[in-house]
């Protein structure tokens, strides 16, 4: 007898949703489609981190891990060098991490090119920004902006930090992102432009630069196979935007730098931020404390289940993780009652990490933010295995474990 496969509907179309898709396409009894909002799947941001844990989640994830890796043009970082930025202490080392291969800084717009590149133009919907999800009996039924209407068995949201999804799952005002108390601005620019600005020391070698103090940091790291630098200012915000950006003149950036202005590095910072006078900074929202990622037949993942801050640079990487899972579970299923059921395991392993990593990296900012205010000694001692929980997380024996819970619950 044939067995129908389940419908699987992931909405959005960035990274998080490209990596559920690779990872659902070989699951043999699920059939998909990924919508996204926007008129082509594109990403917004600069260049994503992809360290140990996010490198382990990709290649279970998708088919070609060497292929998108070198396609992207993802450049192997040596080392995370942190040093104060200003201050007393100013140029002392605060950490410096011996990656050992570790650590890949890709553009995002090439790491979504190559996740789509595997995907059947068939299952890929561009345009489609969802307006109404309606529950049904073991299924779920999807309206859009343009009247398109479908039904599936089950709708996973991977639709970002205001996720229309995540309204539905949560249902409540604490679906909505709240401020972190951070705005940063970036560019990518040629990498001999920026050698010209800030010399050659940050680049003799693939190294992520990182200063702070003063309530500020700067970052430098390499991407598109060391053509390209990513330059990011980032400070500490008292202020919210409603909006959550700002024009930022040259002069801003500036009184915002004000303590770091004695070094050059910072006038050419500056300076490759702001080429046309000004740059939009946007402020770091986060979703502090999410109650639960799944409602029956829903669920959500990526930044719309746990939206962080960059400070410990493991959004993208907690993403894969979460469609590994995801895959994990619905691999198991073999009817649209089991679903709920699916992503109740897939609620329960996830949750608490996806929440850790919004407080943890949050604090991690303050830290590196406020360097100044520490001796040496303390800011190695305070950020010293902070990282831990990330680099040595072990996704293949939480996969392990998800497995063994879907096996116990389908044999009741």
């Amino acid at each position: 007898m044939t067995v129908s496969k389940l419908r699987i509907a992931i909405v959005g179309g960035g990274v998080a949703g490209a990596s559920l898709a690779n990872a659902l396409a070989q699951c043999n009894n699920l059939t998909l489609q990924l919508f996204e909002s926007a008129p082509k799947f594109s990403e917004r941001g600069a260049a994503v981190g992809l360290s140990k844990h996010a490198q382990n989640a990709l290649k279970l994830a998708v088919a070609d891990y060497n292929g998108v890796i070198k396609k992207s043009g993802a450049v192997e970082m040596g080392a995370a060098c942190m040093h104060v930025g200003c201050g007393k202490y100013h140029g002392e080392e605060m950490k410096d991490i011996e990656t050992d291969g570790s650590l890949y800084i890709v553009h995002r717009a090439s790491l979504l090119r190559e996740l789509l590149a595997p995907l059947p133009e068939s299952i890929l919907y561009p345009n489609k920004k969802l307006c109404k999800i309606e529950p049904l009996d073991d299924s779920v039924r999807l309206t859009f902006e343009d009247g398109h209407s479908d039904t599936f068995d089950a709708v996973i949201g991977a639709d970002g930090i205001f996720s229309f999804v995540r309204k539905h799952v949560i249902g409540s005002e604490a679906d909505k992102p709240t401020p972190a108390g951070f705005w940063n601005c970036i560019a990518i620019v040629p990498m001999e432009l920026a050698r010209e600005k800030l010399g050659d020391k940050p680049f003799q070698s693939h190294r992520q630069w990182v200063r702070g103090g003063g309530s500020a940091f700067t970052m430098t790291d390499v991407v598109e196979n060391g053509t390209m630098v990513q330059i990011v200012m980032a400070h500490v915000e008292t202020e919210h935007p409603s909006d959550r950006k700002q024009a930022m003149s040259r002069d801003d950036l500036k009184d915002a730098f004000q303590d770091w202005l004695s070094d050059p590095f910072a006038h050419g910072m500056i300076d490759l931020l702001t080429p046309d006078g000004e740059v939009t900074a946007y402020s770091q929202w986060e979703h502090l404390n999410t109650s639960t990622y799944t409602n029956k037949h829903v669920c959500i993942m990526g930044d719309a289940a746990h939206a962080s801050t960059p400070w410990q640079g493991a959004g993208a990487g907690l993403a894969i993780e979460d469609a590994v899972i995801l895959a994990a579970v619905l691999a198991k299923v073999t009817t649209a009652k089991e679903i709920p059921a699916a992503f109740a395991v897939y609620d329960a392993v996830r949750r608490s990490r996806g929440n850790m990593l919004v407080h943890n990296s949050r604090e991690a900012g303050a830290l590196i933010c406020n360097a100044d205010k520490y001796t040496p000694a303390e800011l190695k001692a305070t950020l010293n295995g902070r990282w831990d929980y990330l680099r040595y997380f072990d996704l293949a024996a939480q996969r392990t474990e998800v497995v063994e819970k879907m096996d116990a619950l389908l044999k009741e």
